[in-house]
């Protein structure tokens, strides 16, 4: 049982010891009978517990000198109640024998330790009043020497009685005398008036202040000390026997007693002599098919037959395929140049120069259309602006096909398009289409192979800042670039301080609660996983948001999510944290803030480092669970001349709190009459019942108030239903031997995702 404890309350009482042996003159009684009930700080009592008891009596005060120590592990009862003796103790310091009662007065201090071990704490020290005084007063009478022993007389009336004499030595057993007249009971005395406040009552046996119609031990409808129970007597002297008293009448027959259980069974008689044999019964039925015996060995081969009759001719196969061509062989020699012919005659005039379309006509239908550039490349050259500027133009108006068709079938660029004009403003290739199909574009890349489909690059000596750049003027939709297949986009940087992906929103936001209107850099959107951030790197995130804003009027969010019905953002963890938050404003700032109610299904600590160790320890200390939402308020402060104080409350206390607890603590002196005088009335209360200068501690636990609590009352309900997705599902399944599937909120276990 674990306890949290500020203060054990004891109810207890104390009482000379009776158990005495017979005593001469000489000696004393062995100590000092103690009871007590044992409470907590609430008032519930401990019940047949193991507790510690540390008993210290002090010489002059409550902080006076030392005079003796002793432990005692005693048990409580069903009602909380314990018994030691003062004195029987196991010593840790000085002698009980050794007290000096007579030369000043003694006080008891009491400490508890309720798990029964020997951390105690200081329950309080009062004083030892008149009857314990009585050990040294015992131990200075003088005995008397021993009368002899008298004939026994008549027994007389009752006389008054006379003065106590010494007491002498025990004579021998006199003859039982005729028992006197019981005199008549005197009249019942006046109750007397009540003891100041926080005492106890001799009668009071469980400590709680209340009159028990079992603490009336004489049924007289008072409670005083007639109704106090000292200890037990010591036993008087044993009777003399009395005469045997004559036989009584026969009684009647007691009814007949229950059947007896089965007797113990008898040995086994001898065996008897055998029977004549009977006749032969029927066969029995077949028995079962017996297991198949091994294979024999083979049979040795038979002769070879005759050779069959020649079958007909097969039809004839198809022609396999052709073989590989042979190598080529080496190519002959030159042969010597041949005589140069005679020149021919001038041929007539042209009519003027040709075109190219007649160019693509000469000497035939489309034979002028193959060019093959072997001394250098075509060439145009063109200057101008607008259309009159364009070197080669080509107007298409087929169905499927291109205006220009480049096949490489070496290495190298397809297409090549160069600008050496460091001041041109406009691209080296541009396309542009008026198309209404979604998925069309006015530039396509294809790859059949590893290749990428469009690759933009910046060289290493480029002042540029985009490879690829998406352009969109739309304002009020549409994509500067998008991304479709398996991955949609994905982006790779091998600088420290680059990034692989980058958003940029320039707009100016519009900041509203919805936001809806604020500048998104990076948007994620899916049905499944919106976002998603990995990393191998054991000291970085895997998803790293950072506002640059150094204002204080702001939220300056660095990571915001939000879910319509179910997490915003969720964290999880093999063996880690599933969240870290962390703020450098230690005043208004936040590492964690959650807008809300926030729970766990674990403990509530804090931590940090280990103040005496803080290179090898944490330190962690642990909220208190409570099935009630509560506030609490100490202090300490020191009473008035009258023994009062009144306590000043904050100024915000009645607007959030509810339903207050007290609790006083004494410091430095015993006070059982501390109470609240007056509880709280515009945010202040009244100690009183203390003495002046007094310092007393006290605590106010209030139930919580303010306007959330009051709108959500549910937020405070201690059993609540599980919404319908949520019954039949666990928050950790695997605390009641459930499987996994069975978790309410599936931690999400992604693989790695494929490039």
């Amino acid at each position: 049982m674990k306890l949290t404890l500020r203060k054990i309350a004891l109810s207890g009482i104390f009482a000379i010891s009776a158990v005495l042996n017979p005593i001469s003159a000489q000696n004393v009684p062995d100590g000092i009978n103690y009871q007590a009930v044992a409470r907590n700080a609430v008032g519930s009592v401990f019940v047949n517990q193991a507790i510690g008891v540390r008993i210290t009596v002090l010489a002059g005060g409550a902080a006076g000198v030392v005079q003796y120590t002793e432990t005692h592990t005693v048990n409580t009862n069903g009602f909380g109640l314990f018994s030691l003796k003062i004195g029987g103790g196991t010593p840790v310091q000085g002698t009980f024998n050794d007290i000096t009662w007579n030369t000043t007065n003694q006080f008891v201090k009491v400490e508890v330790d309720p798990t029964g071990g020997t951390t105690y704490t200081n329950i309080g020290t009062n004083e030892l009043l008149s009857v314990p005084f009585a050990l040294y007063a015992e131990a200075s009478g003088t005995g008397g020497t021993q009368g002899p022993q008298g004939p026994a007389g008549p027994a007389g009336n009752i006389g008054a009685p006379g003065p106590q004499g010494p007491a002498g030595s025990n004579g021998a057993q006199g003859t039982t005398g005729p028992a006197g007249t019981t005199g008549s009971a005197g009249p019942q005395g006046p109750q007397g008036p009540s003891g100041p406040g926080g005492g106890l009552n001799c009668w009071d046996t469980d400590g709680d202040g209340i009159q028990d119609a079992n603490e009336d031990v004489n049924n007289d409808g008072f409670f005083n000390a007639l109704d106090c129970r000292g200890a037990q007597g010591i036993a008087g002297a044993q009777g003399a026997a009395g005469a045997a008293g004559a036989t009584g009448t026969q009684g009647t027959a007691g009814p007949a007693g229950a059947q007896g259980g089965q007797g113990v069974a008898g040995p086994a008689g001898p065996a008897g002599a055998s029977g004549a044999a009977g006749a032969a019964g029927p066969s029995g039925p077949a028995g079962a098919q017996g297991v198949a015996g091994p294979t024999g060995a083979s049979g040795s081969a038979g002769p070879t037959g005759p050779a069959g009759a020649t079958g007909a001719t097969g039809t004839i196969g198809l022609t396999g395929p052709a073989g590989a061509a042979g190598i080529a062989g080496a190519t002959g020699a030159t042969g010597t140049i041949g005589a140069t012919g005679a020149t021919g005659p001038q041929g007539p005039a042209g009519t003027g120069g040709g075109t190219l379309n007649a160019a693509y006509d000469f000497g035939g239908s489309g034979a002028g259309r193959i060019i093959t550039a072997d001394a250098g490349p075509v060439t145009i050259n063109a200057s101008g602006t607008a259309l009159t500027g364009i070197g080669l133009l080509i107007n298409q108006s087929g169905t499927n096909t291109a205006g220009l068709g480049v096949l490489l079938t070496g290495t190298g660029n397809a297409v090549q398009a160069a600008s050496s004009n460091a001041a041109n403003t406009t691209a080296a290739i541009q396309g542009t289409t008026n198309s209404n199909t979604l998925n069309n574009s006015a530039v396509f890349g294809q790859s059949t192979g590893q290749a990428r489909g469009v690759t933009g690059e910046i060289t290493s000596t480029s002042t540029s800042d985009v490879a690829v750049r998406g352009n969109n003027l739309r304002t009020n939709g549409g994509i500067g670039t998008e991304g479709v297949g398996y991955n949609g986009v994905s982006g790779i940087s091998n600088n420290n301080f680059g990034f692989g992906v980058i958003g940029v929103n320039t707009a100016v936001p519009l900041i509203t609660n919805n936001f809806d209107q604020v500048s998104i850099g990076v948007l994620g959107s899916s049905v499944g996983i919106g976002v998603y951030g990995e990393t191998n790197n054991g000291q970085l995130p895997g998803v790293y948001g950072f506002n640059l804003n150094t204002g204080t009027t702001t939220n300056n969010t660095g990571v915001y999510g939000e879910s319509a019905n179910g997490f915003g953002v969720i964290g999880y963890s093999g063996s880690g944290t599933g969240v870290y938050g962390e703020t450098g404003n230690f005043v208004l700032g936040w590492g964690v803030f959650s807008n809300g109610d926030m729970g766990a299904t674990g403990v509530k600590p804090f931590v940090i480092d280990h103040p005496a160790d803080p290179t090898n320890k944490y330190l962690k200390h642990f909220a208190i669970e409570s099935p009630e939402v509560l506030n609490l308020y100490r202090g300490t402060i020191v009473l008035d001349q009258n023994g009062e104080a009144i306590v000043v409350l904050p100024t915000y206390f009645d607007l959030i709190n509810k339903n207050f607890s007290y609790q006083l603590t004494s410091i430095g002196v015993s006070s059982p009459g501390l109470f609240i005088k007056k509880e709280i009335e515009n945010k202040q209360f009244v100690i009183a019942g203390g003495v002046a200068g007094q310092k007393v501690c006290w605590t106010v636990q209030a139930e919580r108030n303010d306007p959330y609590v009051q709108q959500n009352p549910g937020a405070v309900e201690v059993e609540p239903l599980k919404r319908d997705g949520e019954k039949g599902k666990y928050l950790r399944p695997e605390l009641y031997g459930q499987p996994h599937d069975k978790k309410m909120y599936g931690t999400p276990k992604m693989k790695n995702p494929k490039r």
